[in-house]
């Protein structure tokens, strides 16, 4: 029986949901599934096959995810992985279709810029570079069998104030709306693709 990991990083639970739903969808094939959070895992190399996956966090990928796949790389190298982020936009440039393995981007945050060569800065950090920026070199080495980007949760009232500064000076430059805004048709297609 197929050993299989869904590691994650969570900042208010959403995610956490969505990697649980994930390891549900799967563990319908032959495989055993373990869900953790990245914190708790040490070693990838009992798996079989790993999906790791984390927020969209200060203009970045989660550093808690981002240190995971570093750590791991090597391992991550020698198994199938598949790799999921939960953000709000992604604006689409050539990176997504060179990026030189498959990227899944839900069709509910996917933006088309008006100019991809004089992007605004909002639009170039929701880019697949920006958004990865500190990973993405590793994920090449790495190969993902797929990077899927999803809709994510938005909840102000679990923020710290700070935090709501940001996102509410966010929602007024590319209007989006508070609420949850998962897809879980999309997220159960690309599970089920995995």
């Amino acid at each position: 029986m197929k050993k299989v990991l869904v590691a994650y990083v969570s900042h208010s639970g959403s995610t956490k949901e969505v990697a649980e739903f994930i390891g549900k969808e799967i563990a319908f094939g032959n495989c055993q599934v373990e869900i953790k959070p990245v914190s708790v895992i040490t070693d990838v190399s009992s798996y079989d096959q790993v999906i790791a996956g984390g927020l969209v966090y200060r203009f970045g990928w989660h550093p808690e995810i981002a240190k995971f796949i570093n750590d791991h790389a090597a391992s991550l190298a020698d198994r199938p992985t598949a790799i999921f982020v939960m953000g709000l936009r992604m604006v689409k440039t050539k990176a997504v279709e060179t990026a030189g393995f498959p990227v899944f981007v839900d069709p509910k945050m996917l933006q088309i810029p008006r100019n991809e060569e004089k992007l605004n800065l909002m639009d170039s950090i929701s880019t697949l570079n920006g958004i990865m920026k500190q990973t993405l070199t590793i994920i090449k080495k790495i190969h993902p069998i797929s990077l899927g980007f999803f809709c994510g949760k938005l909840d102000l009232k679990i923020l710290s104030f700070p935090e709501q500064l940001i996102m509410r000076f966010l929602i007024l430059l590319t209007g989006i709306k508070e609420g949850d805004h998962r897809n879980w048709e999309a997220i159960r297609n690309w599970a089920k693709s995995l």
